[in-house]
């Protein structure tokens, strides 16, 4: 059987990594970090084990896990609700039924909003019928095709303003309901309330996203896999068939893989690894890295119960705040209009000490900011006075937080990028933005100057998150599976 190299051991590279193992092929992560997870990592201190990116993945993680023979079961589990808090128009809890929840909130906009959301779901239907055919549109009548094409054209922004109109605070909340930004492509509304049953409230592992990545281990080793951890990839060597044919790590020279995986940063693979002439279509600036965070994870001496939080994940209206720090004259601005807190783990019993608990706060905003504090020799001053500010606003819900904190990390968009190892410390990796899903030099899983290379990452995806690595990791597994004449994974009924 052939043997496969796996660049990167984030969840598209590991799930390839099973797979491909499960079919009999010889597979190796090569991994240059110290551990595996790309940004589902975690870090300890005093007993805690502090989550850096993921919070909530959709319950359809469940069957993409099944199709590698791994299962949870609901005592391993733990279930979370979030809500939006709005300094004038009170919660919406996100995952819940929004529709409802903003007729009850704008009843004077009720026929809109049921017109609008009539439309959603008229257009997810349709979503799904492409989707189930392999997103080809060929077979489409004239009006349907339209009507895609006209949601794939428009941003989110775009789509609210034409059903909405001036109203602002309305579409606020549709926005921070459906956890989407106004440069979003318009698409992912209707697509997303055909994947979000009403009422199922978030799921995650007991032990978080690590738990996930050490049982798709497991499962790597059991089928005979490879795991080289500290072992970065510095170049590949090319030969005029287009055929990779040699590469050098840190630590040794490789000459027996058939099938390179490539599932992380294509910039870093273009411009750092390849030695030929080999190019790329792709356009740079469509692949706007997305914003980093500013955060804040605290150890409590206290229970959950004493945080008395509204629900695990809060997402809390920064309207009315202002940004002016005494250490440094420019303004901070964030790039959201909510604070993150989430005490979601102080549930985990592999990531609080009994009896305590643990909160995260998180403050989206650019890195540029906080280079600019470093060059005027402000950033330790701005980082500490940030830090307490974040804490204050938290205290709003919290208010005893301060007496109750046993330990304190904090990281800037600066510093981000050592707990995540996200390309510089974005939040989700590539914004998932107009541009990027429109552009036809978006890059794909193959490139066909290179005949044994395949791509499957956040770099390929058009959806963000867990489940959009993990589909790029099937989809990258399918194609070496096909170029062998071995079947691929069907993986479609897993997702509804």
């Amino acid at each position: 059987m052939k043997n496969v190299a796996i660049i990167g051991s984030g969840f598209a590279g590991m799930t390839a990594a099973v797979l491909l193992a499960q079919k009999g092929y010889r597979t190796t992560v090569f991994e240059r970090h110290y551990r595996l997870g790309g940004y589902g990592h975690s870090f300890r201190r005093k007993g805690f084990e502090f989550h850096t990116s993921i919070y909530k993945i959709p319950s359809q993680w469940n069957g993409l896990m099944e199709v590698m023979d791994i299962t949870f079961g609901n005592d391993e589990k733990m279930f979370s609700t979030s809500q939006y808090i709005f300094e004038d128009s009170g919660a919406i809890i996100s995952g819940g039924n929004p529709e409802h929840q903003l007729i009850e909130k704008f009843p004077e906009s009720s026929q809109m909003l049921t017109d609008f959301f009539t439309k959603m779901k008229d257009v997810g239907e349709l979503f799904e019928k492409i989707f189930e055919s392999g997103y080809s549109i060929k077979n489409l009548k004239v009006s349907e095709a339209q009507t895609y094409i006209e949601f794939s054209k428009m941003t989110i922004s775009e789509l609210l303003d034409k059903y909405f109109g001036d109203q602002t605070r309305l579409k606020d909340m549709i926005m921070a309901t459906l956890d989407f930004t106004g440069d979003n492509i318009a698409l992912v509304i209707p697509v997303s309330l055909k994947a979000v049953k009403p009422d199922v409230v978030d799921q995650l592992p007991i032990g978080g996203a690590p738990r996930m990545i050490g049982r798709l281990k497991e499962r790597l080793i059991q089928y005979g896999g490879k795991v080289r951890l500290r072992e970065e990839v510095t170049k590949l060597e090319i030969d005029d068939s287009g055929v990779c044919i040699r590469f050098e790590t840190n630590k040794d020279n490789y000459e027996n893989f058939d099938e390179i995986i490539v599932a992380s940063d294509i910039n870093f693979f273009y411009d750092k690894l390849l030695n030929s002439n080999i190019t790329h279509d792709f356009k740079k600036q469509d692949y706007a890295i997305s914003e980093s965070s500013f955060s804040v994870w605290l150890g409590l001496n206290c229970s959950y119960e004493d945080l008395c939080l509204p629900s695990e994940t809060v997402y809390y209206s920064l309207a009315n705040k202002t940004w002016d720090l005494l250490s440094v004259q420019e303004p901070l601005v964030p790039t959201s209009g909510f604070l993150f807190i989430s005490g979601l783990f102080s549930k985990d019993p592999l990531s609080t000490p009994k009896g305590k608990s643990q909160v995260c706060i998180g403050l989206p905003c650019s890195m540029q900011y906080f280079q600019q504090c470093k060059e005027l020799g402000l950033y330790e001053e701005v980082k500490a006075e940030l830090g307490a500010k974040l804490i204050d606003i938290v205290s709003e819900l919290i208010p005893n937080i301060r007496d109750y904190i046993y330990i304190q990390e904090i990281a800037s968009p600066l510093t981000y990028y050592s707990y995540t190892l996200n390309t510089n410390g974005a939040t989700i990796g590539y914004q998932k933005n107009k541009n990027f899903v429109l552009s036809s030099k978006r890059h794909k899983n193959i490139n066909k100057s290179l005949r044994n290379i395949t791509f499957g990452s956040q770099w390929t995806s058009l959806h963000a998150g867990v489940m959009g690595a993990m589909e790029e990791g099937i989809k990258a597994t399918n194609i070496v599976l096909k170029r062998y004449g071995h079947l691929p994974y069907d993986y479609m009924e897993k997702l509804h």
